[in-house]
């Protein structure tokens, strides 16, 4: 992380060769970002503010506020919560809960369009023309 003052911030990758940030900055609040910023704020390295200009963009997903990650994995949602309190009826509590919630019904959505291409239980086994020998 990278504390640029005059409010000004990057949670970017430093280029080894270039020694200059990369442009993609990740400081998006549904992110494990959150906890690099977490700890930071906690030593002291950079201001409170900066918590409140972490990126905030959401999306209704099937009537539920969802907070939206960098890429939209589980990983994103759910590893913040393995080192810091979700606390209930917050942001980021119905947001995790609307991914997982959302993630659930794209399985279910997911496996219902493989069954109708694959009606069979079982799927045949390949014939190679060649026999195991026992």
């Amino acid at each position: 992380m990278n504390w640029t003052g005059g409010g000004g911030y990057s949670l970017s990758v430093l280029m080894s060769k270039t020694k200059q940030l990369h442009a993609a900055c990740y400081d998006l609040l549904a992110t494990e970002s959150r906890i690099a910023v977490f700890a930071a704020i906690a030593k002291n390295d950079i201001p409170q503010e900066i918590w409140f200009l972490m990126g905030r963009p959401h999306a209704l997903d099937q009537g539920r506020d969802v907070l939206l990650s960098w890429t939209g994995t589980m990983f994103e949602y759910l590893m913040p919560a393995l080192w810091m309190p979700i606390y209930p009826n917050t942001l980021l509590q119905s947001s995790l809960a609307a991914a997982v919630q959302s993630q659930q019904a794209y399985v279910v959505r997911a496996t219902q369009l493989l069954l109708q291409e694959k009606p069979a239980a079982h799927p045949r086994p390949m014939r190679t023309g060649k026999t195991r020998a026992a």
